[in-house]
């Protein structure tokens, strides 16, 4: 055990989001603790941070099926109107579904925007349990770029 109840391991292993046993005792116990800690922070962070990155795509697929879907009733009412087959309780519910659509990818707008603050707050976590880390003696770098270092708009696939 006294392999196992260092700093470093306990560090990895937190790093790795695996759970204490209580396998160590005394200081090393403590050592072991306090590596785990920091490195299930880092390890923590980079999860939020992933789980809104993929929150952020899911909303961004989702608008585009909804744009898709406009475009293609949009087609189907000029469609109807240029035959003549211009049936107003039809245009009219063709009109109400697009209009519902676009107030669908304004409210998605919105929680995007949403779950970018909270991405920037995360980023924000995630480059403090770095420090930590590397106060600690653990070398991290930051993996994950903040918004200030990349083109949001490509990534997310949104315009500002």
């Amino acid at each position: 055990m006294e392999f196992f109840c260092t700093r470093s391991v306990g560090y990895s292993e937190g790093r790795q989001d695996r759970e204490y046993r209580n396998v160590c005792s005394g200081t090393s116990e403590k050592l072991f603790l306090e590596g785990h800690s920091t490195g299930y922070n880092v390890h923590s962070a980079e999860e939020t941070i992933e789980d809104l990155d993929h929150a952020i795509r899911k909303k961004n697929e989702q608008i585009g099926i909804w744009e898709k879907e406009i475009d293609e009733l949009v087609d189907v009412r000029q469609a109807r109107i240029g035959d003549g087959l211009q049936d107003r309780t039809d245009v009219s519910e063709i009109s109400s579904r697009t209009v519902s659509r676009r107030e669908d990818i304004t409210e998605a707008k919105t929680e995007i925007k949403e779950l970018q603050d909270l991405r920037a707050e995360a980023i924000i976590e995630y480059q403090k349990a770095i420090e930590e880390a590397n106060e600690h003696g653990f070398h991290e770098e930051t993996k994950i770029d903040s918004p200030e270092t990349r083109d949001e708009a490509n990534i997310y696939g949104t315009n500002p």
